[in-house]
């Protein structure tokens, strides 16, 4: 049994205590995918690994297959390691793959914190933040923005009133490869057997700072352009572990990120908080009497950007809901 070796990898042997392995099996966590080939390890090494005929049979939906720090049992045979079981998942974090398909994709799982890295040239932009604090909050693992690339900038306050205009209770830091505090507050905040996430745009700096917390260049990176905007490097997720024993996964830089599921009432609090007074329980904030949202922007308490920006997050989820249910029912008659 390894499973008290695979701790550093942040596996709880109490959350799959019922699970049991024959004497060929064991526990194992994926560091990264690429394509058919898995890499995984049980504590002890690294090894390439396949998915078995069954989990590969039973599979239904891109979320079926394996992803970035998942907790599986392997066992050899015939020269091979077989992924015969993905345990259950803590946490998962998705997001729609591009185009008109309804299909999710998985991009890391049993995270405990989601870092949202974001370069000071567009942490200003409310869309792009309400984005991916919509995807992460529905996941139930902690989301917290990096604010990078902090040299570029002398204002700092007023970027703070601007991350806590979209929410009050985020938290954040700053990080810059220049200038103080450098990585410091991020460092702060890893906690051994921990596992987090850095998810942002291209060009980020993500890799830059997993570089950075790893004390070794392990992902490439690229020159950043004199208006600051660096070049996405990293192609695929994977898993590393720091000098702490904290593991972190870096992912490759979205240039888009499309809802799959995600909480938009956690992520406009205010919102959800003033619809509480609301005459109507299903109001839409549209043309309704006695809404407390609009009269909340009429009051100039709230902005109607604000509420447009919601409401246009709110038909993205509930059009991407829609073609979901309608690829299940095809599937559902095609199983027939």
């Amino acid at each position: 049994m390894n499973e008290h070796v695979l701790k550093a990898f942040g596996f709880d042997p109490n959350a799959h205590e019922s699970t049991c392995l024959t004497p060929e099996q064991s526990f194992a966590r994926i560091i990264s995918v690429h394509k058919t080939v898995i890499i995984v390890t049980n504590g002890i090494e690294t090894q390439k690994a396949t998915l078995s005929g069954r989990l590969t049979h039973l599979a239904t939906s891109p979320l079926d297959w394996p992803v970035v720090g998942d907790f599986v049992v392997i066992e050899r045979k015939d020269g091979l390691t077989i992924i015969t079981r993905i345990l259950k998942r803590k946490t998962l974090l998705s997001r729609k793959t591009a185009g008109e398909e309804s299909d999710s994709q998985g991009i890391a799982s049993n995270i405990d914190v989601i870092f949202i890295v974001i370069d000071v040239t567009r942490v200003k932009n409310p869309y792009l933040i309400e984005r991916y604090l919509s995807i992460a909050f529905i996941t139930n693992a902690l989301p917290v923005i990096i604010v990078s690339k902090s040299d570029l900038t002398g204002d700092k306050d007023a970027i703070i009133s601007h991350i806590q205009m979209i929410n009050k209770e985020i938290g954040f830091c700053f990080t810059s490869e220049l200038a103080p505090p450098y990585y410091e507050d991020i460092h702060q905040l890893l906690t051994p057997g921990k596992t987090y996430v850095f998810i942002g745009p291209s060009g980020s700096g993500k890799s830059t700072m997993v570089n950075h917390l790893l004390g070794k260049a392990i992902q490439s990176t690229a020159a950043v352009s004199k208006g600051g905007e660096g070049r996405h490097t990293t192609t695929s997720s994977k898993l590393m572990v720091t000098d702490n024993k904290a593991i972190i996964i870096d992912t490759p830089g979205m240039r888009e990120v499309r809802l799959d599921h995600a909480d938009l009432d956690e992520t406009f609090q205010d919102i959800q908080e003033l619809s509480k007074a609301c005459r109507f329980r299903d109001c839409t904030h549209h043309h309704e009497p006695g809404c407390a949202v609009k009269k909340a922007i009429d009051d100039q308490l709230l902005s109607s950007e604000r509420l447009r920006r919601y409401h246009k997050l709110e038909r993205e989820l509930i059009n991407q809901m829609k073609r979901a249910k309608q690829k299940e029912r095809i599937l559902n008659r095609k199983k027939k």
